[in-house]
């Protein structure tokens, strides 16, 4: 397998397909970033709905 990429490497001399597929994927890495910090986002704003909507409960049942 490595002589494959070796052989690979040589073929194409570090060329564009290489470039290509480094910017490829960081761009994928930084894509998974950004979508796990919507979720996170996400994730907290429903926790604070699901706190606010218990508490408003609790003071019902209290009054």
């Amino acid at each position: 397998m490595s002589s494959l990429f070796n052989r690979y490497l040589n073929h194409y001399k570090y060329g564009p397909s290489l470039a290509t597929a480094l910017i490829g994927s960081a761009t994928v890495i930084w894509q998974v970033k950004a979508s796990n910090k919507d979720l996170k986002n996400d994730v907290d704003l429903k926790i604070d709905g699901v706190e606010k909507n218990l508490t408003s409960r609790v003071d019902g049942v209290e009054k």
